[in-house]
């Protein structure tokens, strides 16, 4: 569904988290608190990540795959 994001975030060393039920979730390898999550709420796709200082989360909203998609390679090449 995602993978081209998934190779993205494992080549800046973020791991799986196999612990999570999001269709997306992958933690930073020394910073477990660092993650990226995709996932649905309420007909929507939800993405949170971390803020540059790792300490909060910022999410927003989507209605079409495609633009998490974008959403996501943006924040993987300019945030992370």
């Amino acid at each position: 569904m995602f993978i081209e994001q998934e190779k993205q975030l494992i080549e800046k060393k973020y791991q799986y988290n196999q612990k999570s039920d999001n269709i997306l979730s992958f933690f930073y390898k020394d910073d477990p608190m660092s993650q990226i999550n995709v996932s649905i709420v309420d007909d929507s796709y939800k993405v949170s990540f971390p803020m540059l200082n790792h300490s909060i989360h910022y999410a927003t909203y989507f209605k079409e795959k495609e633009k998490v998609k974008k959403y996501l390679n943006f924040i993987i090449n300019s945030h992370l």
